[in-house]
């Protein structure tokens, strides 16, 4: 289960095992104290994508914010840029800063 989502927390970790068939309900100390003895410790995950500051990105971004339209964005008047016709939005959780691994990995 952690190879696939290793983001997962104890709870989401207790529904996927009471779904898979098992029918019991862990506790999380149950949960907590197994994942010790497998040696998988909680991990601070990085959310930066390494793949922006390859050259062809870079220069990607450079085009966008330096040229004038069609090409980017350049001297283009703000309010031509907002474009939130029939559009909402809300962000409550991007993405998870913690996951799990292997202690020592």
């Amino acid at each position: 289960f952690l190879l696939a989502w290793p983001e997962a927390e104890a709870d989401e970790i207790i529904a996927f095992l009471h779904n898979a068939g098992s029918g019991r309900i862990y506790s999380r100390s149950q949960v907590s104290r197994r994942m010790e003895e497998l040696k998988i410790s909680r991990k601070l995950g990085s959310t930066e994508a390494y793949q922006a500051s390859l050259p062809i990105n870079l220069l990607k971004r450079q085009i966008f914010w330096s040229r004038r339209p069609p090409f980017g964005i350049f001297g283009a008047e703000r309010r031509r840029l907002i474009d939130v016709d029939e559009c909402g939005i809300e962000v409550q959780r991007c993405n998870r800063r913690y996951g799990h691994g292997g202690i020592g990995i």
